[in-house]
């Protein structure tokens, strides 16, 4: 029997799929917290290093090990491909960095009209934990960024861009977007689910609505490739780009107009572009894609 939604009832494995995958992201999330305190206190490491540490605990204990151990723990045979998906050619990965890079003057556009957001008087305690969510993510985000030698910089392009783009990809695209392509027969649904999960997941919601875009496209990205190997590439690339980006602004090198290509306070001609331009870029993808498989390559 068929569900409401294009959920296909009666799958017993989405569910257990995604009980485990939940229980082993808490378990390593857990895990991680106390292995990154012991550490702090047993090695005598600084604010800097400790919150390092938590961060690449969190990316292999939390979202790289679930998205391998559940595969596995559900589906058994062939658990690696569920996970990483098929190979791919060069060709992706350059058309996804372009669709990247397209794309960022809307994606900025959105996060200051995201940013600006304002609800109504009756929401203020929700607004006000919301406002300090945001906040206690901006104190560790600076703390890190406050490090301006060469060496800083390489650790957080590692930490933040590189281990953070393959944990999380692996984890919301690799395996909970996989479970729910499984559970649903429309896959346009299990991306954008993906995508909200991906985004709420940060708990930073001045922020949510571009990071769900975001989501999106690292979905599409998979969706269409088949190799999480290209969202990956994508979510590092982005994630790159912003700690080079505050590394040279904080370094007085650029100014802080560059990191707001698109914003604008009249009309959004730039970002429109951007966002049409972008589309049209993933509608070109996709046929390629479709045509590629038509093929056999």
């Amino acid at each position: 029997m068929k569900a409401a939604f294009g959920v296909v009832s009666g799958n017993s494995c989405t569910g257990r799929a995604l009980a485990v995958l939940v229980s082993l992201m808490i378990g390593g999330m857990l895990l991680s917290i106390v292995l990154s305190a012991v550490l702090a206190m047993t090695i005598g490491l600084d604010e800097v290093s400790t919150i390092r540490c938590s961060v690449v605990l969190q990316n292999v204990l939390a979202f790289i090990a679930p998205a391998l151990l559940m595969p596995l723990v559900v589906y058994g045979k062939d658990y690696l491909l569920f996970s990483f998906g098929r190979n791919t050619d060069l060709s992706s990965y350059v058309w996804i960095a372009l669709i990247y890079a397209v794309a960022t003057p809307a994606i900025n556009y959105l996060v200051a009209w995201n940013e600006s957001l304002v609800l109504p008087e009756w929401m203020s305690p929700i607004e006000e934990w919301m406002k300090n969510s945001e906040a206690s993510a901006k104190v560790v985000t600076d703390t890190l960024m406050a490090d301006l030698s060469v060496t800083g910089l390489m650790m957080n392009i590692f930490c933040m861009g590189i281990l953070t783009g393959i944990g999380e990809e692996l984890f919301f695209r690799g395996a909970l977007q996989s479970v729910l392509v499984r559970s649903f027969r429309n896959r346009h649904l299990a991306v954008w689910v993906a995508a909200v999960v991906f985004s709420a997941f940060h708990l930073q919601f001045y922020g949510f609505v571009p990071r769900m875009i975001m989501g999106a496209i690292f979905g599409y990205a998979l969706l269409l490739t088949g190799s999480v190997w290209v969202p990956v590439v994508a979510h590092a690339l982005n994630n790159i780009s912003v700690v080079v980006l505050t590394y040279l602004i904080n370094a007085d090198a650029v100014d802080e107009s560059a990191a707001s290509l698109g914003v604008t306070d009249g009309f959004p001609l730039l970002a429109l572009v951007s966002a049409f331009f972008s589309f049209v870029l993933m509608l070109v993808f996709n046929r390629l894609m479709k045509s590629r498989k038509y093929d056999g390559n």
